[in-house]
Protein backbone atom coordinates (compact mmCIF):
# COMPACT_ATOMS: atom_id res chain seq x y z
CA UNK A 1 0.00 0.00 0.00
CA UNK A 2 3.45 1.88 -0.28
CA UNK A 3 4.90 4.24 2.03
CA UNK A 4 3.52 6.79 4.63
CA UNK A 5 3.30 9.99 3.72
CA UNK A 6 5.93 12.43 5.12
CA UNK A 7 4.76 16.43 4.42
CA UNK A 8 7.92 17.55 6.03
CA UNK A 9 10.28 15.34 4.18
CA UNK A 10 8.22 16.41 1.23
CA UNK A 11 8.78 20.37 2.23
CA UNK A 12 12.63 19.24 2.34
CA UNK A 13 12.88 17.97 -1.26
CA UNK A 14 10.57 21.33 -2.26
CA UNK A 15 12.80 23.14 -0.68
CA UNK A 16 15.88 22.24 -2.06
CA UNK A 17 15.04 22.06 -5.61
CA UNK A 18 13.35 25.89 -5.13
CA UNK A 19 16.85 26.58 -3.73
CA UNK A 20 18.80 25.51 -6.26
CA UNK A 21 16.89 27.28 -8.68
CA UNK A 22 14.26 25.29 -10.19
CA UNK A 23 11.56 27.21 -10.89
CA UNK A 24 8.82 24.55 -10.99
CA UNK A 25 9.30 23.93 -7.27
CA UNK A 26 8.31 27.27 -6.22
CA UNK A 27 4.72 26.88 -6.72
CA UNK A 28 4.14 23.90 -5.47
CA UNK A 29 6.14 24.78 -2.38
CA UNK A 30 4.12 27.75 -1.81
CA UNK A 31 1.04 25.98 -2.07
CA UNK A 32 2.29 23.04 0.51
CA UNK A 33 3.61 25.86 3.14
CA UNK A 34 0.25 27.75 2.67
CA UNK A 35 -1.59 24.38 3.28
CA UNK A 36 0.31 24.18 6.69
CA UNK A 37 -0.38 27.88 7.02
CA UNK A 38 3.02 28.90 7.39
CA UNK A 39 2.23 32.15 5.60
CA UNK A 40 5.19 33.93 5.74
CA UNK A 41 8.21 31.34 3.77
CA UNK A 42 5.17 31.22 1.42
CA UNK A 43 4.73 34.35 0.14
CA UNK A 44 7.97 34.40 0.26
CA UNK A 45 8.23 31.38 -2.53
CA UNK A 46 4.60 33.23 -3.75
CA UNK A 47 6.65 36.13 -4.71
CA UNK A 48 9.33 33.72 -6.27
CA UNK A 49 6.87 32.30 -8.54
CA UNK A 50 5.44 35.75 -9.26
CA UNK A 51 8.80 36.74 -10.24
CA UNK A 52 8.76 33.84 -13.18
CA UNK A 53 5.53 35.90 -14.73
CA UNK A 54 2.70 33.20 -14.51
CA UNK A 55 -0.74 35.53 -15.03
CA UNK A 56 -2.62 33.47 -11.92
CA UNK A 57 0.09 33.65 -9.46
CA UNK A 58 0.72 37.44 -10.04
CA UNK A 59 -2.74 38.13 -8.82
CA UNK A 60 -2.11 35.60 -6.01
CA UNK A 61 0.89 36.96 -4.61
CA UNK A 62 -0.93 40.83 -5.23
CA UNK A 63 -4.05 39.52 -2.78
CA UNK A 64 -1.52 38.28 -0.17
CA UNK A 65 0.35 41.73 -0.25
CA UNK A 66 -3.04 43.48 -0.12
CA UNK A 67 -4.21 41.35 2.73
CA UNK A 68 -1.47 41.42 4.56
CA UNK A 69 -1.20 37.69 4.84
CA UNK A 70 2.49 35.82 5.45
CA UNK A 71 3.99 39.66 6.05
CA UNK A 72 2.77 43.36 7.05
CA UNK A 73 0.20 44.99 4.09
CA UNK A 74 2.23 46.36 0.94
CA UNK A 75 0.13 48.51 -0.99
CA UNK A 76 3.52 49.07 -3.42
CA UNK A 77 4.22 45.51 -3.97
CA UNK A 78 0.26 44.41 -4.15
CA UNK A 79 0.09 47.16 -7.26
CA UNK A 80 2.65 46.21 -9.03
CA UNK A 81 1.72 42.65 -8.87
CA UNK A 82 -1.41 43.91 -10.23
CA UNK A 83 -0.02 45.96 -12.68
CA UNK A 84 2.60 43.54 -13.80
CA UNK A 85 -0.53 40.75 -14.46
CA UNK A 86 -2.26 43.57 -17.19
CA UNK A 87 0.77 44.85 -18.32
CA UNK A 88 2.23 41.52 -19.41
CA UNK A 89 -0.64 39.14 -19.61
CA UNK A 90 -3.62 42.13 -20.33
CA UNK A 91 -5.32 40.82 -17.22
CA UNK A 92 -8.55 42.40 -16.80
CA UNK A 93 -8.43 40.99 -13.38
CA UNK A 94 -5.19 42.94 -12.67
CA UNK A 95 -7.32 46.12 -13.30
CA UNK A 96 -10.13 44.91 -11.57
CA UNK A 97 -7.37 44.44 -8.60
CA UNK A 98 -5.73 48.61 -8.81
CA UNK A 99 -9.24 49.52 -9.38
CA UNK A 100 -10.49 48.85 -5.74
CA UNK A 101 -7.29 49.94 -3.98
CA UNK A 102 -6.09 52.74 -6.23
CA UNK A 103 -8.05 55.46 -3.79
CA UNK A 104 -5.87 54.30 -0.80
CA UNK A 105 -2.54 54.68 -2.49
CA UNK A 106 -0.66 57.74 -3.00
CA UNK A 107 0.56 59.03 -6.54
CA UNK A 108 4.40 58.38 -5.08
CA UNK A 109 2.62 54.88 -4.48
CA UNK A 110 1.30 54.37 -7.47
CA UNK A 111 4.29 55.54 -9.56
CA UNK A 112 6.96 53.19 -7.68
CA UNK A 113 4.50 50.15 -8.71
CA UNK A 114 3.85 51.32 -12.03
CA UNK A 115 8.44 51.59 -12.17
CA UNK A 116 8.62 47.96 -10.58
CA UNK A 117 5.79 46.96 -13.11
CA UNK A 118 7.24 48.23 -16.07
CA UNK A 119 3.80 50.11 -16.94
CA UNK A 120 4.27 53.85 -16.01
CA UNK A 121 1.42 54.38 -18.33
CA UNK A 122 -0.67 52.85 -16.16
CA UNK A 123 -0.06 54.70 -13.13
CA UNK A 124 -0.90 57.42 -15.18
CA UNK A 125 -4.38 56.00 -16.09
CA UNK A 126 -5.15 55.53 -12.71
CA UNK A 127 -3.75 58.96 -11.53
CA UNK A 128 -6.12 60.35 -14.50
CA UNK A 129 -9.10 58.45 -13.23
CA UNK A 130 -8.97 59.97 -9.63
CA UNK A 131 -8.55 63.46 -10.94
CA UNK A 132 -5.06 64.20 -10.44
Amino acid sequence: KGLPVDIEVGLTWLRRAAEQGSTRAFLPLANQLASLERDDEARAWFTRAAEEGAAPILLHVGRWYRDGVGGPVDRVQAARWFMTAFVKHKSADGIHEMHEMVGAMSEDDLWAAARLAGGESVAATFLSLRGE
